[in-house]
């Protein structure tokens, strides 16, 4: 079982994917619209049936949050730069815990947790507490991405 935090279109994921194989899954994760399109495409493409793709924000709540949608689709955040300048939009999009997920989809363990949330990891592992605890998550891949200070608000609402 792997969980692909921050999956953008797909890359992580596929490549896992065909890792576990026939009897393993992945779960994609990916809040933002674009991308999460191309990741349906390239799961398709790709016949990859153990790719569970979802499509939210992970977080230390639940509810919604403005995701800021900038100039290069790999740096989509649920933070707020101090330079605004590369910000295209902002998305409304629904967060949730990893906590919270795992318990939905039924998952008792995570192999790895791959996570690349632009600035929000600190806020995935606080809404992993339960998963972490427990010691139910066997490998953390996390890819840093310090929020600025003045963006590091709760944003949630």
């Amino acid at each position: 079982m792997v969980v692909d935090a921050g999956s953008h279109v797909g890359v992580y994921s596929l490549r896992a994917a065909k890792l576990v194989g026939n009897n393993g899954l992945v779960i994609a994760i990916e809040p933002a619209e674009e991308n999460y399109k191309i990741l349906l495409k390239n799961i398709f493409i790709n016949n990859a049936h153990n790719i569970i793709p979802i499509k939210v924000g992970l977080w230390s709540s639940r509810g919604k949050a403005k995701l800021y949608i900038k100039e290069s689709s790999m740096s989509h955040s649920l933070f707020k730069d101090l330079d605004e300048s590369f910000i295209v939009r902002v998305e409304e999009v629904y967060i949730t815990t990893l906590d919270h997920l795992l318990k939905e989809l039924g998952v008792d363990h995570v192999d790895i947790l791959k996570i690349n949330v632009e600035g929000a990891e600190l806020e995935v592992l606080k809404g992993a507490k339960e998963v972490l605890t427990e010691k139910r998550v066997f490998k953390i891949v996390i890819t840093t991405h310090p929020p600025h200070e003045e963006s590091s608000r709760a944003i949630a609402s």
